[in-house]
């Protein structure tokens, strides 16, 4: 007897300018767990597409115009909770990273990544993962900024954080 087989995710890619490159792009085309249900160049079009459609993740320009990246995160959370948001950045930002980490996003992907990490990334985020936990946690600056929060340390930061939703510790594999 086959497994059933699941759903593919529905990706909706938001731009103004190409963030995402043409490999990862063709390799999306190609994956069959994921299903690109469009590509738009601003918030407001992908909030537009939500009324439309749902959609289980979406990859985000990390410096879309406003309504930005952040607040376009915000909105997903609140209105579709269980989308899955994926900044996606040019210049890696340790600030862009709080930012994406506060609002709840589930990875902060440079665009220049290999495409089978890249990938990799996606798949972990839609299996409820949060591959952006590793990232938070490797910057001082970012823990320092944490620390503004009212905590005395880093493990206070971190606590804080999750008790606010920013971020999930996942289980390592085994």
């Amino acid at each position: 007897m086959l497994a059933p087989q699941t759903a593919p995710v529905r990706l909706l890619i938001v731009e103004r300018q190409p963030v995402v490159t043409p490999e990862v792009r063709a390799r999306l085309g190609r994956e069959t767990n994921f299903a690109v249900v469009g590509r738009v160049g601003s918030a407001v079009e992908a909030t537009r597409m939500l009324r439309d459609q749902p959609l289980d993740m979406v990859l985000v320009e990390s410096t879309l115009p406003e309504p930005g990246a952040v607040e376009m995160a915000r909105f997903f959370r609140v209105r579709q909770p269980k989308t899955v948001v994926v900044f996606v950045t040019r210049a890696y930002s340790q600030t862009e990273l709080f930012e994406a980490a506060r609002v709840g996003a589930a990875a902060y992907v440079r665009a220049s990544t290999d495409a089978d990490m890249f990938l990799a990334t996606l798949r972990r985020a839609a299996a409820g993962q949060f591959p952006i936990d590793e990232e938070v946690v490797r910057f001082p600056a970012v823990a320092a900024r944490m620390r503004k929060l009212e905590v005395n340390d880093r493990t206070e930061a971190v606590v804080y954080a999750l008790r606010n939703g920013w971020i999930r510790i996942e289980a390592p594999a085994s």
